[in-house]
């Protein structure tokens, strides 16, 4: 059975609640609802129809052979169960959504006709969001299927393939979390132009894995506790691999024949993150040669001439995303702290960029954040400001720009920061703030003439509901 995903901030309900209409359908175990099948629904369904499913437990193996929204109340709740044969749910139409549901116990066929929590088929334009998908030999298969969507979705214990690619083009896999499978994302045979960007893998026996598929992007992905390989190429070409973090992988990275891929954005964006690179940060610049940090390793990471990495990554990677006049953009960090607490404001005439970070105390971390260019566009003169555990004099040392992105690179000493302040100023101007308060207060007592209760340290006014604690 699977265990240890309780809790996972990756998926959301899909469930939407519409009115009745010859267009909606809804699903449950009450006779308030239309069906208590699934499949009766689909099978009744109009081509472009809605249909919402209670919460409960659905036995059945579902085939969706029309466009329609297919929408479970909650992910954790509606369950369907494959009771241990056939695909769980098998999409065989284009334009399907399909969101809200746990996906579970799917059969376990033959090498030639494997089953899986969800495949899809000659299925294009599809959107499968938010589910758990979980104890199936095949999570979730994609076979001759091209622009399809799979975002935040859960896929764990599968017997083999998390997510499963195979002569499929053109799909993006974005903000799923991948956990405990024999190859966590494995996109193979021609599957090509795929984007898979900030998922989670982890626990896998493979991480990512891209077997005889060129042209496809690895962006922003977290690999760790790999039992074998974190990523693999075979007979792979031109594929962009950058900005993941690989992190306690037994073996980090496996190119088999592989051919010439590119593992880094260029400078200064940079490549990856490996947690087991032994180099250091010396030096900046495109070819690292100028005395100065940037946040980048002064050498490159792999052996295979066709395969490095030129600039790793010498923190670990991460996306913030904010909201600007109503639109939302991203805000990327490389940085050596763990990021406790990121905001972005606009205070007058600058970018004002707040981070809480935590480390060693007294050690020194640095980070880079690459912010969007459009931010200081509608500001005369903007800047940007720093400000790290409340400490608004961070020097920003190094500042380059990348497409759309401006990227500061700056250093910092761990640790609590109040400026300018010793602790015996503190105390003495705790003591005077104290005085004048409480001069305060007993001039305003005297003004009202009413006489004062002692009680336990708490003078009460007669005839009033003020209070005031006297130390």
């Amino acid at each position: 059975m699977f265990t240890g995903l309780l809790g996972v901030s990756c998926v959301s309900s899909g469930f939407a609640v519409f009115g009745r209409s010859s267009m909606v359908i809804f699903v449950g175990a009450d006779i308030e609802y239309d069906y208590v099948s699934i499949q009766e629904a689909i099978n009744a369904a109009e081509p472009g129809g809605t249909i919402n499913v209670k919460a409960g437990f659905y036995y059945e193996n579902v085939v969706v052979n029309k466009t329609i929204l297919l929408l479970g109340e909650d992910e954790q709740t509606t369950i369907i169960d494959g009771g241990g044969s056939g695909h769980v749910v098998s999409v065989e139409a284009s334009n399907v959504v399909l969101s809200g549901f746990t996906l579970r116990n799917s059969g376990v066929g033959s090498k030639g006709n494997p089953y899986s929590g969800v495949r899809l088929v000659h299925s294009d334009e599809c959107l499968i969001s938010d589910n758990v998908i979980v104890d199936n030999e095949y999570g979730v298969w994609l076979s001759y299927s091209n622009d399809n969507t799979l975002s935040g979705n859960v896929v764990g214990s599968s017997d083999l393939y998390g997510v499963r690619l195979y002569l499929s083009r053109n799909n993006t896999l974005v903000g799923n979390c991948v956990v405990d499978n024999e190859y966590g994302i494995y996109v193979y045979g021609s599957s090509e132009a795929n984007v898979v960007r900030y998922n989670n893998l982890s626990r896998n026996t493979f991480g990512l894995y891209f077997g005889l598929s060129d042209g496809n992007l690895a962006e922003g992905n977290t690999v760790v506790n790999s039992s074998l390989y974190g990523i693999t190429l075979r007979k792979s070409g031109g594929n962009f691999v950058f900005h993941n973090n690989f992190v306690g992988n037994r073996l980090q990275v496996d190119v088999f024949d592989a051919f010439v891929n590119v593992w880094d954005d260029g400078y200064p964006s940079g490549g990856n993150y490996w947690n087991d690179y032994g180099d250091v940060d010396e030096f900046y610049g495109a070819d690292q040669n100028m005395s100065g940090s940037d946040g980048l390793g002064d050498t490159e990471y792999g052996n295979d001439v066709d395969n490095q990495d030129r600039y790793p990554l010498m923190g670990f990677f991460s996306r913030f995303d904010v909201i600007w006049n109503g639109s939302a953009y991203s805000v990327l960090t490389v940085c050596r702290s763990a990021i406790t607490g990121f905001s972005l404001v606009c205070p007058e005439a600058s970018v004002e960029i707040r981070l809480n970070v935590s480390g060693i105390k007294e050690t020194v971390g640095f980070c880079r954040v690459s912010v969007p260019k459009v931010l200081l566009e509608d500001l005369e003169n903007g800047e940007y400001v720093v400000v790290v555990n409340g400490n608004p004099e961070i020097m920003i040392t190094e500042m380059e720009s990348k497409g759309e992105y401006d990227i500061l690179y700056f250093t910092y000493v761990h640790g609590p920061f109040i400026p300018e302040f010793t602790l015996a100023f503190l105390i003495l101007l705790f003591l005077f703030l104290t005085f004048v308060i409480l001069l305060s207060e007993l001039q305003r007592v005297k003004s009202k003439r009413v006489m004062g209760l002692w009680a336990d340290g708490v003078l009460y006014f007669e005839g009033s509901d003020d209070v005031g604690v006297i130390s």
